[in-house]
């Protein structure tokens, strides 16, 4: 009897995500304390604090209830774990979330450096939330399904993401749609380096020996 898969990961973020969301939903003033404390920004790095990197995306951008978040946390994640399993689930997540935070980060760090002032602003400003790593899951969910499901998913998150940064034009729009990217790019890695694991082994058989008669 083939085992019965349970969503761990996804079980455990959509509990945290919510359980975090109804405190601060309830307690107002709890948010900048989290904030404070595990959300990343260039100063976190600058002090070397990298468990922020770990933690920072269970952290919500905004106080309260985020239908989004509860949406990308509370069901793409669970079913795409349930699909391909924890591992994966997990490498998705934190990954999709690094590849969109982290370079964007330095890249504000840089502008900032460079004389921006508003991107010197938007890298002390602390960053947080589960969104980008759902987001990752997603787009690694439709690599798994067949040609015209994926097609169309596809297409609808492309006119998505280029509906909003046309109209918005704010950062975690951008960060969504690299985390996107980034979990297409990690979800292929991954099935490579698999496609590598099964290639049989071919063994040298060793040359007949000749004896003359």
């Amino acid at each position: 009897m083939k085992a019965v898969r349970v969503p761990w990961f996804g079980i455990a973020l959509a509990l945290s995500t919510v359980a975090l969301e109804a405190a601060t939903a309830y307690d107002h003033s709890l948010f900048p304390e989290l904030q404070r404390h595990l959300a990343l920004d260039w100063q976190a790095l600058e002090r070397f604090e990298v468990y922020r990197i770990v933690v920072s995306p269970f952290i919500q951008t905004s106080p309260g209830f985020s239908p989004t978040v509860l949406g990308l946390t509370t069901l793409v994640v669970p079913v795409y774990e349930l699909r391909e399993g924890t591992r994966r689930a997990v490498t998705l997540f934190f990954t999709g979330d690094w590849l969109s935070t982290l370079p964007a980060l330095f890249f504000l760090q840089a502008a900032g450096w460079l004389g921006n002032s508003a991107a010197a602003q938007l890298a002390r400003t602390p960053d947080s939330g589960s969104s980008c790593g759902g987001f990752a899951c997603m787009t690694a969910f439709l690599c798994t399904l067949p040609f015209r499901w994926r097609t169309a998913g596809f297409l609808t998150l492309v006119v998505f993401f280029a509906w909003r940064i046309a109209l918005w034009h704010r950062l975690f729009d951008f960060q969504h749609a690299l985390a996107a990217v980034a979990g297409v790019a990690v979800w292929r890695l991954l099935e490579a380096r698999k496609s590598g694991w099964r290639q049989p082994v071919i063994q040298a058989t060793p040359a007949a020996t000749v004896v003359a008669g």
